[in-house]
């Protein structure tokens, strides 16, 4: 594919697709003839019954932005494979109040896990942000995660960052832990 555009999924698709696996395509940002465009209002826009998500491509490829755009409102699962690059994680899941499922195994060189990657995300229930790179957990983090019932950090390099004010957050509903391969003394 060299082009992603809504008007791929015009038609019968628009009211019908639920699930969307799209790996192995490739997004460069460069605008020569040999890169890969993407439709910067939101290629899956007019996916109005689009619950699940997922995108896997290399990891020096960017994950768009422009990828998630209109699917706020129905979106409940998503799975993000790539690059996002440093603090790219930031607002990208503003407004998805009906993601229940977040896994996230991306390229984020040194970034902090804090309130502003995870703000909104009342229903989430699951999230996987393994070999993340992640450097530290804020205090604040997983405020507001009430329904949190998997969280699984495993594989990072966070170490010693985890406070216990950060499991005091209000997770009632935390069943699952996994901090495997983390230096946590």
């Amino acid at each position: 594919i060299k082009q992603l555009h809504a008007d791929y999924f015009s038609g019968p698709l628009e009211h019908c697709l639920e699930r969307l696996n799209l790996s192995a395509y490739e997004y460069s940002p460069e605008a020569d003839s040999t890169s890969t465009k993407i439709d910067k209002e939101g290629p899956l826009r007019k996916l109005t019954r689009l619950r699940s998500l997922e995108y896997y491509t290399g990891w020096n490829t960017r994950i768009p932005r422009e990828l998630l755009i209109g699917l706020a409102a129905n979106l409940e699962e998503l799975h993000l494979t790539g690059s996002v690059g440093l603090n790219g994680l930031s607002g990208l899941f503003f407004g998805f109040a009906r993601l229940k499922k977040i896994h996230l195994y991306v390229n984020t060189p040194s970034f902090t896990l804090d309130p502003k990657v995870t703000a909104g995300l009342l229903s989430l229930e699951e999230l996987r942000m393994d070999n993340c790179a992640m450097k530290a957990i804020g205090p604040d983090a997983l405020h507001g995660l009430g329904r949190l019932r998997i969280l699984s950090l495993a594989h990072n390099g966070f170490g010693n960052t985890l406070t216990k004010s950060l499991f005091h957050s209000g997770l009632a509903s935390l069943q699952t832990l996994n901090l495997t391969g983390n230096k946590i003394k």
